[in-house]
């Protein structure tokens, strides 16, 4: 039985909810809803490499942040704040995204986000104050910004396996900025990582050539918007809440550590982003098989269960990196075996928050990735300076991390709150 997109004004509270959950149940069976016949898309090939260029840029950033601290003579609690700098500017793409929608110019912000993340991020190690790399920081962030809304609402419309792939295809973009970024960095120097900036523009200018218009179907107005937010506000939350603890560890873990083993241990920039690299690689290869796993243990079985196995074995690598010396060696190896397994079973529940909220706010696409993408991880990474905060005072990041991560373990239980599936299943 199909439900209706708007709920009665008269409906209480409780039905609203109600209404919300068998599309919350729909989303796991059938992923991201099908496009409207004619709606304005992007082939998949052009917004996945759109997507893998975009999130490469600040990739570049993870291990290079205390070099960033080291050429501005920053302590490491004045340097965390440069990268949540640019995690607070996400909280915009909701608004962007719903931006985008009223003025119909997709391909525009898709294209310009891109461009402008291409061109700056890779100038971040040359600049001479902390003002100017702020200066530098805030239009870069804007860009990734502005893309990732509208894009993922892109995507969307070529159905689950294409969301799906557009994920996956971020994730392995910044996967790839933590390797090159600190690889080139070491081998060449800082003045070079601007020719990193030619694939992100080669990208763009594909999305640009191939985009076919079609008919663009009328946005919907902020009414309607505010009213399906209001109806669906409860199974919103708890997946924003989820997705936003779950960006805290992984960001705490993949920020924190490199000012660890650059200061504790002394490694070069390759070697100490390593263990980030590891996790964000581990969380796209789980993300893989996020669809089998909702098939057969149900969201919220699926989501409790990455929590509470992933979150421990993490905290584990995080505890094992402080154990080791001056060179990589054998706690490094169980550290990265820990990491890679605790990231493969977090990342396992991770592609099905976008397309659970583009069900549950079906007429914005753009503006439910917007508050999966954009509020959830802005606000997991604005809190990562409390971790380095915790690390001054404990004696020891590493430490702190590890106690940061295991906590948030404690946070999966707000899958409980979700709607059973067999429930959801019998309303619709």
């Amino acid at each position: 039985m199909s439900e209706p997109n708007e709920p009665k004004k008269n409906d209480s509270g409780r039905a609203r909810l109600r209404l919300a959950e068998p599309h919350l149940a729909a989303a796991l069976a059938s992923g991201a809803p099908e496009a409207p016949a004619g709606a304005e898309r992007a082939s998949t090939g052009p917004l996945t490499a759109g997507h893998f260029m975009t999130d490469f840029y600040p990739g570049l950033m993870p291990g290079l942040w205390p070099e960033v601290g080291k050429n501005l003579a920053l302590s490491e609690a004045a340097a965390t704040t440069l990268p949540a700098i640019g995690s607070a500017l996400m909280v915009l793409q909701p608004f962007i995204g719903l931006w985008a929608d009223r003025l119909g110019a997709r391909r525009r912000f898709i294209v310009t986000g891109l461009v402008v993340a291409a061109c700056l991020y890779p100038l971040l190690l040359l600049m001479p104050s902390y003002a100017l790399t702020v200066a530098c920081l805030v239009p870069a962030a804007l860009g990734i910004a502005t893309f990732h809304p509208v894009a993922a609402g892109a995507a969307k419309r070529g159905g689950a396996a294409a969301l799906s792939l557009f994920v996956g295809l971020g994730t392995a973009g910044y996967v790839t900025g933590q390797l090159a970024g600190p690889a080139v960095v070491q081998a060449f120097g800082a003045e070079w990582l601007i020719l990193l900036a030619i694939p992100g523009l080669a990208a763009a200018l594909w999305i640009q050539g191939t985009e076919r218009p079609g008919a663009r179907p009328p946005p919907p107005s902020l009414q309607l918007l505010w009213g399906d937010l209001c109806a669906r506000w409860r199974p919103v939350a708890v997946l924003w809440a989820i997705v936003a603890l779950r960006a805290f560890a992984i960001m705490a873990f993949v920020r924190l550590l490199p000012f660890f083993l650059d200061e504790r241990r002394g490694l070069a920039p390759l070697p100490r982003s390593i263990p980030g690299t590891i996790l964000i690689l581990a969380c796209a290869i789980g993300g893989l098989f996020a669809a089998w796993l909702m098939r057969r243990l149900g969201a919220r079985f699926s989501i409790l269960l990455s929590f509470a196995l992933g979150m421990p074995l993490l905290a584990v690598g995080a505890w094992a990196v402080s154990l080791g010396g001056g060179a990589l060696g054998a706690w490094d190896l169980a550290s990265y075996g820990l990491t890679f397994v605790g990231g493969a079973v977090m990342g396992s529940t991770v592609p099905v928050n976008i397309a659970l909220a583009q069900r549950l706010l079906p007429r914005s696409a753009a503006l439910a990735s917007g508050v999966m993408m954009g509020l959830g991880w802005s606000v997991g990474g604005v809190l990562v300076p409390l971790g380095s905060l915790l690390g001054g005072a404990m004696g020891n990041t590493a430490h702190a991390v590890a106690v940061l991560v295991a906590a948030t373990a404690l946070s999966g239980a707000l899958a409980l709150l979700l709607p059973r599936d067999d429930d959801a299943a019998a309303e619709g």
